[in-house]
């Protein structure tokens, strides 16, 4: 089967799990290829989509630059809820698709979800079949380099324009500095690294912080716990999956006490937190690392459940 697989831009996200699963892959009977929307995609895909069996449109809503394309040749991923829920989910309390939205995915031959939550969500309507195909991490480039920092540190992943999302201003800082931790922010602009360099930053935290109040499944939560840093989150998204509650990581509340006593607590015990961050690691080598995960893309790319 020819698999194309169009993504939006090669360094972000969607760029880097395409080639995962294209690198990954064992079955010898799918030949994917990879475009990028902002590397002349939208040409490229012109000249080429009828070459191919099935196109993976990696992200729904991009659809509507390849619209050319028939939707029955196009399969799709609902990878966050901020594209469709315009911002009024916040954590466990989920708003529901729009009549518009649903109506808008019911024409394509398949859909695919990261995160038990989101399948919850479409599952409950009559769309194409739905596929669960979490994130995946290569556990062999995000691992322990080292040990701990000596001064505890808590770290966490948010481009400028996210902050409000993540709520770096209204809980991150306040609670790192309520706890008395050093915090370390990879915001981009002048701090930004290449994907290469994200395990060294992993590697100088103690604990990785997610305050976000929307997320599909955190690629980020993912990449610190296979560096094997315990994670503090809200309940958000995938962060369920991830956190078995006092093993691999802590479940917050939405305020500055609830994150700013969590990070107090591993702050103040340094063997639980390397115990939780051992854990974590093994969580995810177990379940999301692309070994693992792999099958389950493949199974959607290929429409065989």
């Amino acid at each position: 089967m020819k698999i194309l697989i169009i993504s939006d831009y090669r360094e972000w996200a969607f760029g880097h799990v395409s080639r995962s699963i294209k690198k990954f892959n064992q079955n010898d009977s799918a030949d994917i290829s990879i475009i990028y929307l902002n590397e002349n995609g939208i040409e490229i895909a012109k000249k080429i989509w009828k070459e191919y069996d099935i196109i993976f449109v990696f992200g729904w809503y991009l659809y509507q630059h390849f619209d050319f394309i028939p939707k029955n040749k196009v399969i799709v991923g609902i990878m966050s809820f901020c594209k469709w829920d315009y911002g009024l989910s916040k954590e466990t309390k989920i708003s529901p698709p729009t009549t518009q939205t649903i109506e808008y995915l019911k024409g394509f031959a398949r859909i695919c979800v990261i995160s038990q939550r989101l399948l919850k969500v479409f599952s409950q309507y009559d769309l194409p079949d739905i596929y669960y195909t979490p994130n995946g991490i290569d556990c062999n480039m995000f691992f322990p380099k080292q040990d701990m920092p000596d001064n505890f540190k808590a770290g966490t992943v948010a481009r400028y324009y996210r902050w409000k999302l993540k709520r770096i201003d209204n809980i991150f800082i306040p609670s790192t500095k309520k706890a008395q931790v050093d915090h370390k922010i990879l915001s981009g602009g002048n701090d930004i690294l290449s994907y290469d360099q994200m395990p060294d930053f992993y590697n100088d935290i103690s604990c990785y912080i997610c305050t976000s109040r929307s997320e599909g499944f955190s690629t980020s939560c993912l990449e610190a716990a296979a560096c094997g840093r315990p994670i503090i989150s809200t309940d958000v998204g995938g962060t369920e999956e991830l956190i078995i509650s006092e093993v691999t990581g802590i479940i917050a509340d939405v305020s500055v006490e609830s994150f700013s006593s969590k990070i107090s607590l591993l702050k103040n015990d340094i063997e639980k937190c390397k115990m939780m961050g051992d854990n974590a690691r093994k969580h995810v080598i177990n379940n999301y690392s692309w070994e693992k995960v792999v099958p389950k893309w493949m199974s959607f790319l290929m429409g065989k459940k």
